[in-house]
């Protein structure tokens, strides 16, 4: 719930490795009020586990890349879509998935002092 409207938030997540990469966990994850048009975007944790939905896939690559380029208008497009009752809740994987390569069960260092800010969109979404 957003602190200032109590407006439900919004999310999605997608991956950003190949499934053989020990970085395939780290996805970008981005958070919106829809009612207050802030949203914040960082590095999240899925599990393997998980299958995200692609909402952008069905899209020409140059539509895609032109989408989620800047983050306000992929926030914007994503919020249009979930008007429109589109819906990309994550589901289990698919057996088969290449698990992570042997010596990713390291312990990995966090980086100090990340911070995140929270932005906000203006104009029109672009049409879906």
């Amino acid at each position: 719930m957003c602190a200032d409207c109590a407006t439900p938030i919004r999310t999605y997540q997608y991956r950003f490795h190949p499934p053989e990469s020990a970085s395939y966990e780290r996805c970008i994850g981005f958070f919106w009020c829809p009612e207050c048009r802030v949203y914040q975007s960082q590095m999240v944790h899925v599990s393997r586990k998980l299958e995200l939905v692609d909402v952008l896939g069905p899209l020409p690559e140059d539509e895609r890349d032109r989408i989620r380029k800047p983050d306000h208008v992929l926030v914007a497009y994503l919020d249009s879509l979930a008007r429109q009752g589109v819906t990309w809740e994550p589901r289990p994987a698919p057996p088969g998935l290449p698990g992570p390569p042997p010596d990713t069960d390291a312990p990995r260092r966090r980086k100090r002092g990340h911070r995140t800010a929270h932005r906000r969109w203006t104009g029109r979404p672009p049409r879906p």
